[in-house]
């Protein structure tokens, strides 16, 4: 393998971890835009939204679905 070749292999392989982590990143966003307001009124709610969001983590890791 030339160097060329290697470069551009390093160079393609850069771009798809990039692409992944602004998929990851863009993920986590909606995630925490999700996330109800916490204060006395929606103790409940917060606990419901964390629990689905865990559940869903779980699916994602495993594959498992429920």
């Amino acid at each position: 393998m030339s160097r060329d070749d290697y470069l551009r292999g390093q160079l393609a392989k850069n771009g798809i971890e990039l692409v992944e982590a602004k998929a990851e990143i863009a993920r986590l966003q909606r995630i925490i835009d999700s996330r109800p307001a916490i204060n006395a009124a929606l103790p409940d709610s917060y606990i419901q939204w964390s629990q689905s969001i865990y559940e869903l983590e779980f699916v994602r890791a495993t594959g498992a679905h429920s």
